[in-house]
């Protein structure tokens, strides 16, 4: 399973790197929103496969809801999940909008690990997740319970 990784904070992308190729995930990394764009777009064309997109929230130039939209016309199938710090209930409804998952941060390596794996591959991703909470959220797609 391919994972595309965007943060503009190199010990963040570092940490997350190591995390997920050490549970056998091939990944790739971007700082931006721009960048991570121009990855998809290539990676695709070198049908090389990005399953899921595990993105920041906060980031220079595109923030990570832009990123989500951009990537959505696009490439409707990736599975994404935001990680922020700064959730709430306008998150709620963006990912409800949008079809991915947040988590928030801090969190454990391994929970993140658990979401990816709960991501409906090559379908696009559903609803919201918080961290430590278990509810369910309903959204065109489907219901998701975390």
């Amino acid at each position: 399973m391919g994972i595309l990784v965007v943060d503009d904070d190199t010990g963040t992308i570092n940490a997350l790197r190591a995390s997920l190729m050490s549970h056998g995930y091939q990944v790739w990394v971007a700082k931006d929103g721009s960048q991570a764009l121009g990855m998809l777009s290539g990676l695709k064309k070198n049908r090389s496969r990005v399953d899921v997109m595990l993105t920041d929230l906060r980031m220079p130039g595109m923030d990570g809801l832009e990123l989500i939209r951009q990537s959505r016309r696009k490439h409707p199938e990736l599975a994404i999940v935001l990680m922020t710090a700064f959730g709430g209930d306008h998150l709620n409804q963006e990912a409800q909008l949008l079809g991915f998952v947040y988590l928030e941060k801090p969190f454990k390596p391994e929970r993140l690990v658990e979401i990816i794996r709960e991501q409906p591959i090559h379908g696009g991703s559903l609803g919201s997740v918080l961290e430590g909470e278990s509810h369910q959220v309903s959204n065109k797609k489907g219901i998701v319970a975390v």
